[in-house]
């Protein structure tokens, strides 16, 4: 069996999205412009967005807003949720490896038993 996807440029401009959660399926659209506008962020600055940082979170807004405007069958028709884009940047620099070394902690205590 053969697979054939759309060139990356083209997929990025007409994404096709795979709806996991239908409980948030408005996110999807904007999840997608914010984290492209994280990417340029990055490439931008050189990091990524201060943990809670209210100046980073706006860059980032803006980034977000400017891409929308460029793209706007991307969201059809919706409007970017600045809130989600605003969440994003507040975490985008967390780590998960402490939860991991608690819950693989908590794992293998509970397979010693």
């Amino acid at each position: 069996q053969e697979l054939t996807f759309k060139p990356f440029p083209e997929a990025l401009k007409e994404p096709t999205y795979q709806v996991s959660d239908f409980g948030k399926m408005n996110r999807h659209r904007t999840l997608h412009i914010a984290f492209q506008a994280l990417h340029q962020f990055v490439k931008e600055y050189g990091r990524l967005p201060k943990p809670w940082g209210t100046d980073d979170a706006e860059r980032l807004v803006a980034a977000a807003n400017k891409l929308s405007e460029e793209e706007p069958p991307t969201l059809n028709e919706e409007p970017l949720n600045e809130g989600l884009v605003r969440k994003l940047a507040n975490v985008a620099m967390g780590n998960l490896s402490p939860i991991n070394a608690f819950i693989g902690g908590i794992t293998a205590q509970e397979v010693m038993k």
